[in-house]
């Protein structure tokens, strides 16, 4: 019998008797003490309840986090939860007001949710706080989400922002697809969900308040009244991913600004993990979001954005991005991604988007009425660049590049946003086109740091599905990949080695699949015109890199090619 089994057979009576024996291990008094000089900790009554306060002593801004710990139902705040409170308040210069709300089984959801109204009134109304940002971990999440709603429903001043950290938002598990995704579902964190659990959660959580979702499921509730920025952060090993990822659906749907940051393999509450580069990265992202800054990490995101206004700038006859370059004149970015300046790597790099651009203009050309499909499009605005007012376009990203992407840019008229890993390939579901009229895929730079064999997995998806798509992608010679690498150990502050490399492409790719066919093999630097300000070293390595095949662009047709093909907005061929 396997693991997830053996939990699933426990009933709801053994779960309680287990989640009282592990609360008796918790002792919030032994860590929730003063001692920290960074800190000023302050218990005060509140109505029925107590509040921990914790206050830093440096850059203190004044605003105000009602943070709402996540209790598992019965639980009092755990040691690795409370020291994430305390770095949340170092890091952002807020205060922090801990509420030690009720839990079961001495009291249910409603009791709970009444001691936080009180909690935020007071803070409101006797404190007289006005910048208040409400968050919540967990179910202490859902109850952060109902109280929102809550606060709206009484006319009560609401939060200026909501920050929902692995949320769960559905304590009665009304939606029998999200109940099948749990009850397979299994990370090895202790985490997992059955019968027992429900009837458990049901006897001592939601008590008399079945089917009021305003208390239990507030995921089920009318959102458009919510506060105008949710933050959510999650993991794909998250056994409550999936809601997390609806949640953030209906909240964009509400037309709310969310900001949904989802982290590959990391698992329910993994921000709590210092031992985890995604705990730093993702505490980093809140941190910036919460506070309105960018230094922290949004730059990072960014960074491309200043990337290709320099270009526009230095190397306008090479490439230009007027979107970019609108953007920089009111807005500076302080990220740098190299440790010093390398000029020929700025050239080959805008090179290589012009290259880009060259190619996709020239499909577009030959099939107007075609789909585009830009996969790992990051901040990258092409669709702006390129359209002809036809075109069908889906740029393709992570959940946080995207709500990075949603600060900078909108989708215009035609052009869609896919919110998906390029790994998941579920995303091939989501287009909707007539191949007919021709279909491109487009990746720029995702392919370099694979493996050959993992690229022609990941293409040969793409040809099942789609048979004589297109798709065009750069790749170096090994000698390239070599010198790529060589530079990017020394000089790259987020070195990742390069592993694709593709030395003679018209030879080298039938052997992937014989249906393949390349369309084009070109240099990135083949419609560039060196220009005489350059200095002579860069002229030579332009050269040296063609004679290595060092950066390259190659076009391939998957397949018999079934297209529609025009010539002066007039059908000439099927």
């Amino acid at each position: 019998m396997s693991k997830l089994a053996k939990l699933q057979k426990k009933s709801a009576e053994q779960i309680f008797r287990e989640e009282m024996k592990r609360r008796e291990s918790i002792n919030p008094d032994s860590y929730i003490v003063e001692g920290d000089p960074d800190i000023t900790l302050k218990k005060e009554d509140v109505g029925d309840g107590k509040c921990c306060f914790v206050m830093p002593e440096m850059n203190n801004t004044g605003k105000y986090i009602l943070y709402i710990y996540d209790c598992d139902y019965c639980m009092p705040i755990t040691k690795d939860e409370y020291s994430f409170v305390l770095h949340l308040a170092k890091e952002t210069g807020m205060n922090l007001c801990i509420p030690m709300y009720p839990i079961a089984p001495e009291a249910g959801c409603r009791k709970a949710l009444k001691m936080l109204a009180a909690v935020y009134e007071n803070l409101v109304h006797k404190k007289h706080i006005t910048d208040i940002i409400l968050a919540g971990s967990g179910v202490g999440a859902g109850l952060a989400l109902s109280l929102a709603l809550h606060l709206w429903e009484e006319g009560i001043t609401l939060p200026d922002k909501l920050l929902l950290l692995s949320p769960e938002v559905d304590s009665e598990f009304f939606d029998k697809t999200f109940e099948e995704i749990l009850l397979n579902s299994y990370y090895d964190d202790g985490i997992y969900f059955s019968e027992g659990y429900k009837e458990f959660v049901n006897k001592y959580w939601v008590q008399e308040y079945a089917g009021q979702t305003e208390y239990t499921s507030p995921i089920y509730e009318d959102l458009r009244e919510l506060c105008d920025n949710v933050i959510i952060i999650s993991g794909t090993d998250d056994i409550f991913n999936c809601y997390a990822r609806e949640l953030a659906r209906k909240i964009e749907n509400a037309g709310l600004h969310v900001s949904y940051f989802e982290f590959p393999r990391m698992h329910h509450k993994f921000y709590h993990d210092n031992k985890l580069d995604e705990t730093l990265h993702a505490r980093m992202i809140m941190a910036d979001l919460i506070s309105d800054t960018r230094h922290r990490i949004i730059d990072q995101y960014m960074y491309e954005i200043k990337e290709r206004g320099e270009w526009s700038k230095k190397y306008s006859e090479i490439f230009k991005d007027n979107l970019a370059t609108k953007y920089l004149v009111n807005n500076s970015i302080s990220y740098t991604k190299y440790k010093k300046e390398n000029e020929f790597i700025d050239i080959t790099k805008a090179a290589t988007m012009r290259a880009f651009d060259d190619e996709v203009s020239k499909f577009i050309l030959q099939y107007p009425m075609s789909t585009i499909v830009y996969l790992g499009c990051s901040l990258d605005t092409m669709f702006k660049r390129l359209d002809n007012g036809r075109v069908n376009w889906y740029n393709l990203d992570t959940p946080g590049k995207i709500s990075i992407r949603k600060k900078y840019d909108k989708d215009s008229e035609r052009e869609h946003t896919i919110v998906k890993s390029v790994d998941d390939m579920k995303w091939l579901d989501d287009i909707e086109c007539d191949i007919g009229f021709g279909l491109l895929f487009v990746c720029r730079d995702i392919f370099l740091y694979r493996t050959s064999k993992e690229v022609v997995r990941f293409i040969e998806k793409i040809y099942n599905r789609y048979p004589g798509a297109q798709i065009v992608f750069n790749a170096p010679s090994y000698g390239g990949m070599v010198r790529k690498n060589m530079y990017s150990r020394k000089n790259d502050v987020d070195y990742k080695k390069y592993r694709l490399h593709v030395n003679d492409p018209r030879k080298d790719i039938p052997l992937w699949n014989v249906a393949y066919e390349v369309v084009t093999e070109k240099s990135v630097f083949s419609n560039i015109k060196v220009s005489k300000k350059w200095k002579n070293s860069i002229r030579i390595r332009i050269l040296y890199n063609n004679h290595i095949r060092g950066d390259r662009l190659i076009r391939l047709r998957l397949g018999e090619e079934r297209y529609r093909l025009y010539r002066d907005g007039h059908l000439i061929k099927v």
